[in-house]
């Protein structure tokens, strides 16, 4: 099937970047902007995000994004009624356009250790103009919207027209954590200010929400954020589809692994 949309672009837009962006794109996408054919993607349930602005005109603007029955192994048509076959479509999930500087924030992992009172931060950086640009990161956690701490900051070098990644790692020894509810406390979210600068004025700053956890095994047992857990999980029946059970019977053979192979599952 095809989805189609109109937007408005209002001037200035020239100084910034238009990218289609989603979280759950599945098999193949391909992607017109006012005529003009941009791209496809391929995937199996993957972000997406696709760079609109070479295409893009002030005023109104005409998306159209193609969706179907897709294989990761070539483009399929099948007859109706057939046995075994299921028509997946392409978007499972929020579609929206993200305007963004021309230094910006592409995308950013929090990654939380219970067990070492650490939290790890990597971000990717995108520089699309035709020359350097030396830029200062800085991560801080907010709860409420006040300031709870400070991951701390970086200086780099981004080359013309490219990408670069930054891992930050810092203790933090009292994080409020994320729990299950119920006697094991409640579900704290913190978010993430990402914030790059240059000449000392804000060029870009993005936010991702967060939980200090940590989920793992032991021989036996099973523990988030040093509390022991048990797992269960549900009877599955015989109509479910093949492909429900393998997910169940991977999830808990993953669970079941030796603990030298996996010792930590974070979620």
């Amino acid at each position: 099937m095809f989805l189609r949309t109109t937007f408005t672009v209002p001037a200035g837009w020239e100084q910034r970047r238009l990218i289609l962006s989603t979280e759950t794109a599945h098999y193949k996408i391909k992607v017109w902007l006012n005529g003009s054919y941009v791209g496809d993607h391929l995937s199996f349930i993957e972000p997406l995000e696709m760079d609109l602005t070479d295409h893009v005109k002030s005023g109104a603007n005409t998306l159209v994004v193609y969706t179907g029955a897709q294989s990761l192994y070539g483009e399929r048509r099948y007859a109706g009624g057939a046995r075994g076959i299921r028509e997946i479509w392409a978007l499972m999930g929020d579609v929206y356009l993200k305007s963004v500087p021309q230094v910006y924030v592409k995308d950013v992992w929090v990654i939380p250790r219970w067990r070492d009172a650490v939290i790890e931060v990597r971000a990717w950086f995108v520089n699309t103009t035709r020359r350097k640009c030396q830029i200062t990161l800085n991560h801080k956690a907010l709860l409420s919207g006040a300031e709870r701490f400070d991951c701390g900051s970086r200086t780099l070098e981004l080359k013309p027209g490219g990408r670069a990644e930054v891992r930050i790692e810092k203790p933090w020894i009292d994080p409020l954590p994320w729990e299950i509810g119920g006697k094991y406390g409640d579900p704290t979210l913190y978010q993430l200010a990402s914030t790059i600068t240059a000449a000392g004025a804000v060029i870009d700053q993005c936010f991702t929400r967060f939980g200090f956890r940590e989920f793992w095994k032991t021989r036996f047992d099973y523990f988030l954020n040093g509390r022991r857990i048990f797992v269960q999980g549900d009877v599955l029946a015989r109509h479910q589809p093949s492909y429900t059970r393998t997910w169940y019977m991977l999830l808990f053979t993953l669970l079941r692994e030796n603990e030298n192979e996996l010792d930590r599952l974070r979620l």
